[in-house]
């Protein structure tokens, strides 16, 4: 049986992308001289699952709201890596992170509490037109 692109499922799709990797990653190891350790390779199924993971329910959470609402929660991603790399691999964040994971953040943030001020004095303008029978 075979079966086209547009059959597959998305978690189908994403699992046949990770496996797409490894013989590029095989091929990096080489040209880099690093010796083969089945530990290494054990991380990186691990981490691969665990993006996998996080892709099906990011894919999962575009379903149900508009992906300008849920855009914004997936670079708390940031976040996570930073801290788990601090606390996991020691690694301390430079200047340059911060510079760059600021213009990301920032900028979301700001578009987040436009929308919160919005919705709020949306919501009043609907409270308000209810006792005062304004209309819209």
């Amino acid at each position: 049986m075979d079966l086209t692109p547009n059959q597959l499922s998305t978690v189908h799709k994403l699992f046949l992308t990770y496996l797409m990797v490894l013989p590029a990653s095989f091929a990096l190891m080489v040209v880099e001289g690093a010796e083969w350790d089945p530990a290494i390779l054990i991380n990186a199924l691990g981490s691969a699952l665990f993006i996998l993971g996080y892709n099906v329910t990011v894919l999962l959470a575009y379903r149900q709201v508009d992906a300008n609402q849920s855009t914004s929660a997936e670079y708390t991603g940031l976040i996570w890596a930073v801290a788990f790399g601090w606390i996991g691999f020691g690694e301390v964040p430079d200047w340059w992170f911060v510079i760059g994971s600021g213009m990301i953040v920032v900028p979301l943030v700001l578009i987040g509490l436009k929308h919160r001020h919005r919705a709020r004095a949306q919501s009043h303008y609907v409270g308000d037109s209810e006792y005062h029978g304004a209309s819209g």
